[in-house]
């Protein structure tokens, strides 16, 4: 395993690579479309085909699914034949379905085997795909799964091993989903020579532990930048009951109607989500749709739930509209285990109804927020009773009062070298707000 020290993670080694691979790369690179990888996106890349475990924290928007996307390309020329099949384990099938949607326009070929879309297993099976999706539970209890890592087509062709949303490991392997736990006994049913690479947004020193030991990891290499996302504010706000806050949002909604921001409501619970839905539809009555009465289906319609509770077609037709740009569907209520699925460019608000369980839970739903760069919210409602089961570092951050908040969210993490002198202060967070000395603050004091 990785020693962890902060300096060597933020460091990762340059790779001296072979002609083959850099045309590899280039090749990749072609296909997919794009004009040329970002800094990290090349790194990770290269230290995974020079042989490494490798994990990659990059901010949520930066494109983490170019690396694992790039793999299959890059194998096929390195090994001189096509055919070759990278495993991607993703923790939610709403995300399976929209990386198949976006990897397939980019001409590769991509499976998931989830909820609903069970009938792709034999095309899975017989390797006529670049890429496979599968949830840790399908691979680790689905005996046909196994049985298939074990075949000649996948010891002959499997290129590379992928977790996605890696802080899913620790966030949920504990009680949620224990099979996140085991994923490293994989590794005993794939070639020896089949990195590891694990990837997610967000990690604490102590996670990023956890997630190696957890996945079997060795001499890791560490590719990364801070999680820090300066266009978005971090507000901290006194806990108003749910029918208030539902007020509020619902007078916003009417008043507003398609140009209210686009927001994303985290609740605990699929009871909190299911209260906090039927009292919005309460609130706005016939205005929970544009125009007001029209029928109350998903393209007319304001506000919709986004859980495990709907079924896989609904959740699918719901984030399609949610991530059109021009689009009546204002509000998302979401639980933080599917929230993960809601990854739409112009979100420019998140509210967290409840407190979450670990700070990095809390940067993984507000970073939900700013990726197309536009100036965004993130706040978080805390009050009485809030601080019940959950972790001291959270308890500290709803009830700081003096420190930045931005400070205090990102300290922990790896990279977590703020520049905050490039954040205007009144941008920064609610704490920071009041010390501002910018043009439009001091002209609002004078």
């Amino acid at each position: 395993m990785s020693s962890f020290e902060q300096s060597g993670a933020s460091n990762s080694e340059e790779h001296l690579l072979s002609t083959d691979q850099s045309e590899a790369i280039e090749c990749a690179i072609h296909q997919l479309g794009l004009e040329s990888l970002k800094p990290k996106q090349r790194d990770a890349i290269e230290s995974y085909i020079s042989g490494n475990d490798t994990f990659v924290v990059l901010p949520t928007g930066y494109g983490k699914s170019v690396v694992y996307a790039a793999l299959p390309i890059i194998f096929d020329k390195l090994r001189g034949r096509e055919g070759c099949i990278v495993v991607v384990i993703s923790p939610l099938t709403a995300l399976m379905m929209d990386q198949k949607t976006n990897l397939s326009l980019k001409g590769l070929t991509v499976e998931y085997y989830g909820e609903g879309h069970e009938d792709c297993l034999d095309v899975i099976m017989k390797g006529k795909v670049q890429l496979v999706f599968l949830s840790p539970e399908s691979l680790l209890r689905n005996e046909r799964i196994r049985r298939m890592l074990l075949s000649s087509v996948y010891t002959n062709n499997l290129a590379g091993f992928v977790v996605d949303e890696a802080h899913c490991v620790r966030m949920w392997g504990d009680n949620f989903r224990k099979a996140f736990a085991e994923i490293g006994t994989v590794r005993s049913l794939i070639n020896k020579d089949i990195n590891i690479l694990a990837l997610t947004a967000t990690a604490s020193s102590e996670t990023a532990k956890i997630i190696f030991e957890r996945l079997s990891m060795v001499d890791v290499n560490i590719i990364g930048l801070a999680p820090e996302r300066p266009n978005i504010k971090y507000c901290v706000v006194p806990m108003p009951t749910m029918t208030e806050l539902c007020s509020t949002l619902a007078l916003e909604l009417i008043e507003h109607r398609a140009n209210t921001p686009k927001t994303v409501v985290f609740c605990q619970t699929l009871l909190q989500c299911s209260e906090f839905n039927a009292k919005m539809k309460r609130k706005l009555g016939i205005n929970l749709t544009e125009p007001p009465g029209a029928p109350c289906v998903i393209p007319f319609r304001m506000i919709s739930l986004f859980t495990s509770a709907s079924r896989a077609v609904i959740r699918a037709e719901v984030l399609k509209e949610f991530c059109r740009e021009e689009t009546n569907l204002r509000l998302i209520i979401a639980t933080t285990a599917f929230g993960l699925g809601v990854d739409c460019r112009d979100i420019t608000r998140v509210i967290n109804w409840g407190v979450p369980n670990s700070l990095e839970e809390l940067v993984q739903e507000t970073g939900r927020a700013d990726r197309n760069g536009s100036q965004s919210e993130a706040i978080l409602y805390y009050g009485k009773g809030a601080h019940q089961h959950i972790c001291n570092q959270v308890k500290q951050y709803g009830e700081n009062k003096t420190n930045c908040r931005r400070t205090l969210l990102f300290k922990n993490f790896l990279f977590s070298d703020l520049d905050k002198q490039s954040i205007v202060a009144c941008k920064c967070c609610d704490l920071c707000t009041p010390l501002c000395v910018c043009v439009d603050c001091s002209r609002n004091i004078s």
